[in-house]
């Protein structure tokens, strides 16, 4: 700027003026700029920038329709087969009333199977694509459920495929899918199961109370469909002991106790009652339990392990066999290669895990440990007890989950690089 002392007024230099002008003639020609307003629509992507953005959700979902295909195709070829006649037949027979939806079946209690037995029953009885429609419905939910626990856990990345692929083409739901009184109490119980999941670890993170309630309603869903919803309250408790809290497991798991006591009354308040329930219905029920023997059980756990689970983790059984009802029964060859598989992935595995584990309890204290998952319940560390590495507190996090020892800030002692943790009660 510079200034006429005479006149005592301020002017641009004759270039800024020339300047200023064109660019006033220029935006005069142009004419009025149109600013974004509230109803501007934001340009549209093309198909490819789209895909992108959306590709983990589009493969997740062609995968499941996938399935459903597959699954139709299987059930085209079968039809209904022993218990269900049962189911149908007391549907029949019977009014909607309490005894009908909580009568015992060899011992299990199933209300949600008998109630839509008796729904199905009404409509069309023993009518196969009926049946088959309930069974892909209650497929396509439990898959869904599947994958929304999944984003909740992991976030909607590429990774989360995986285990969605391994539950969604395994050969070993084939069997339980294809038989109607077993399809509505197994793909029920891991709908109530993968939801419940998700739900807690919303409370969990987010510290909403509705979030537990949430999950109590899929516990009764799950318990309404099969008595093994029992333990789904040890799988939460074990995800938030081993996830959501500090510490060894024995201390966390006491530290996940205090700290969501409301949620654990109220699941165990469901399983109190489904308890007293189940236990006034079975003393009427023409079948009682009994204590397994050592054979039986060692039988089972051969059966359920060497015979199904690790067959079918490496892509069993690859043979089934039929009577009456449809069993796997994988070749003894093929068998016993995947034990030998198991056993030769499963003890490097552990001997590593083992390995890290005890290093990194040695590095670090069980003070500095941070839950893989936080919550809003844990409060973070004082901004000014950062790390002097780089004098930031994500520095200072980031020292303490990956067990370094921390590097003193310039200026104060070498014992003061962090705050001291406050006193807690130690087991």
């Amino acid at each position: 700027m510079t200034v006429d002392e005479d006149a005592g007024l301020t002017s641009r230099p004759a270039e800024d003026a020339s300047g200023g002008t064109l660019a006033r003639t220029l935006r005069a020609l142009r004419g009025p700029e149109k600013l974004p307003g509230p109803d501007s629509q934001p340009e549209p992507k093309d198909a490819a920038e789209w895909l992108r953005d959306h590709g983990v959700t589009v493969a997740a979902l062609t995968m499941i329709a996938i399935e459903l295909v597959w699954m139709a195709v299987l059930l085209s070829r079968s039809y209904f087969l022993q218990d269900d006649y049962r189911f149908f037949d007391r549907a029949v027979t019977q009014g909607f009333n309490w005894s009908y939806l909580m009568w015992v079946e060899a011992g299990h209690l199933l209300p949600f199977g008998t109630a839509l037995a008796w729904v199905l029953a009404r409509i069309a009885l023993y009518n196969w694509p009926l049946a088959c429609l309930s069974i892909l419905a209650l497929l396509a939910a439990t898959c869904l459920a599947l994958l929304r626990t999944l984003r909740t856990l992991f976030g909607n990345r590429p990774a989360i495929l995986i285990p969605l692929t391994l539950f969604v083409f395994s050969p070993l739901s084939l069997a339980a899918v294809s038989w109607w009184v077993v399809a509505v109490e197994l793909l029920p119980l891991e709908l109530a199961i993968f939801m419940a999941v998700n739900a807690h670890v919303r409370y969990l993170r987010g510290g909403r109370f509705r979030s537990a309630l949430a999950a109590a309603g899929w516990l009764l869903f799950g318990l309404a469909a099969a008595d093994k919803a029992a333990v789904i309250p040890l799988l939460l408790f074990a995800l938030t002991s081993a996830f959501f809290a500090e510490g060894r497991w024995a201390i966390a798991a006491v530290r996940a106790g205090r700290r969501y006591w409301r949620a654990w009354l109220l699941y165990g308040a469901l399983l109190a009652g489904y308890y007293v329930i189940f236990v006034i219905q079975l003393r009427g029920s023409n079948v009682q339990p009994s204590a397994p023997g050592t054979a039986s059980s060692a039988s089972l756990a051969s059966t359920l392990v060497g015979t199904t689970l690790v067959p079918g983790l490496l892509g069993g059984p690859w043979r089934w066999l039929y009577f009456g009802y449809v069993t796997a029964n994988p070749p003894a060859a093929l068998q016993q290669l995947s034990w030998a598989v198991a056993v030769l992935v499963s003890e490097p595995a552990a001997v590593a895990w083992s390995s890290r584990a005890g290093s990194g309890a040695r590095r670090r204290p069980a003070s500095h440990r941070q839950p893989i998952v936080p919550s809003r319940e844990r409060r973070p560390p004082r901004p000014d007890a950062g790390c002097g590495r780089s004098g930031s507190w994500g520095a200072c996090r980031a020292c303490a989950g990956s067990g370094l020892p921390p590097a003193p800030r310039r200026g104060s002692a070498r014992g003061r690089s962090h705050a001291r943790p406050r006193a807690r009660a130690s087991w």
